[in-house]
C-alpha cells in the first residue's frame, strides 16, 4: 500500500498533471501599450472570458528582441479591465523597438512560487511609496496625514496629466475629444 501511494504521489510531481498552468488563448483577452515614447507605457489588459487570468510577465522589447524591463504581474477577474503605467524614463529608449512582450496564463488561486509574502509596511518606515500601508499608523492624525502623503506621491504633475490625457483624447473625435481631456484633467486632480 505504501508503494502505490509513493508511485501515485511521484507520478503526480513528475508529470505536473495537478499544478500545471495553461496560457491563455488570443480571444481571451486584450492588450493595449499606450506610450508618450519617452517617459512612460501605459498597458491595458482586458478578460474576455469568465476564467481569472494572470498577466505574469510583459514589458518593451529591445531591438534584439529582449525584454528591457517587466512589469507586476497583475490578476485579471472574469470580464475586468487592470492597467499599469511602466515608467521607462530611466530606459536606454535608442534601444527600444517600439514593440511590447506579455504573457498569460490561466490563474486558478494556486501560487507556486517558492517567494514569501511580504508584509506591508508602515507608510512612514517606507517614506510613503508604495506598496505601503496607513492602517498601522498609531492614531487618527497620523493616519490622515499618511493617506495624503501617499497620494501625493502617486500623483503626476500637471504636464505629465496634460500629455497623459491629451493622448487618450486623440481616439476620440474633435468635440469628445475636448469633454474628454476635460474629464481625464479633473480625474487626476487639474
Amino acid at each position: 500500500m505504501k508503494k502505490l501511494l509513493l508511485f501515485i504521489v511521484l507520478g503526480l510531481l513528475w508529470s505536473n498533471i495537478g499544478f500545471a498552468a495553461t496560457t491563455c488563448s488570443e480571444s481571451e483577452y486584450d492588450v493595449d501599450a499606450a506610450t508618450d515614447g519617452k517617459t512612460y507605457i501605459d498597458f491595458t489588459f482586458t478578460s474576455k472570458t469568465n476564467q481569472r487570468l494572470k498577466i505574469i510577465s510583459y514589458g518593451p522589447n529591445a531591438t534584439d528582441g529582449k525584454v528591457m524591463k517587466y512589469g507586476p504581474a497583475l490578476t485579471l477577474p472574469s470580464y475586468s479591465i487592470k492597467s499599469h503605467r511602466m515608467d521607462i524614463s530611466d530606459l536606454n529608449l535608442n534601444m527600444y523597438s517600439k514593440k511590447f512582450t506579455w504573457r498569460c496564463i490561466h490563474f486558478n488561486g494556486v501560487v507556486l512560487s517558492s517567494t514569501k509574502i511580504k508584509k506591508l509596511k508602515k507608510c512612514s518606515e517606507t517614506n510613503y511609496e508604495s506598496p505601503c500601508t496607513c492602517e498601522k499608523e498609531p492614531n487618527f492624525i497620523k493616519k490622515n496625514y499618511c493617506e495624503l502623503r501617499k497620494k501625493q506621491e502617486n500623483k503626476m504633475t500637471r504636464s505629465e496629466a496634460a500629455k497623459y490625457c491629451a493622448n487618450k483624447a486623440e481616439d476620440f473625435s474633435k468635440e469628445v475629444g475636448a469633454e474628454y481631456y476635460k474629464d481625464c484633467m479633473k480625474d487626476q486632480g487639474f
